[in-house]
């Protein structure tokens, strides 16, 4: 994995170490992750993992999980020997990669699955 440093002062690899044992984002927060005409490049190299809707919508496919459904790019179980992660991560769609870390987003995502917000060392404001 390449590191490479983020407007938010993370780098790329500490920001997917905070996404370790949560992985919220790509869990039950959210029904579905948009591939637009920009993300192209990601319905070419993994047409498997897209659903095409009649109207021309595209999206990451989801697959069934205990508590509800998950993105089908997420593997693990968030245990400090299976660490979530994403088989994608370097092609992810925009939206995934425009999800910061302890953003609002993030935070939601977090609710949503009953995990409390990111605090320091990961909220530029709790420093």
């Amino acid at each position: 994995m390449h590191r490479r440093d983020r407007r938010d002062g993370l780098t790329e690899l500490s920001a997917v170490n905070a996404c370790d044992d949560c992985g919220a984002c790509c869990r039950e927060a959210f029904d579905s992750v948009p591939v637009g005409p920009e993300d192209d490049a990601v319905a070419v190299a993994f047409p498997e993992l897209i659903r095409l809707a009649s109207d021309g919508w595209r999206d990451l496919q989801r697959v069934p999980t205990a508590a509800g459904t998950k993105c089908i790019c997420l593997r693990g179980t968030g245990a400090t020997n299976e660490p979530f992660r994403c088989t994608i991560y370097a092609d992810r769609p925009t939206n995934c990669r425009e999800l910061e870390v302890a953003s609002e987003n993030c935070d939601l995502a977090r609710r949503r699955v009953g995990l409390p917000p990111l605090t320091s060392p990961w909220r530029e404001q709790d420093r």
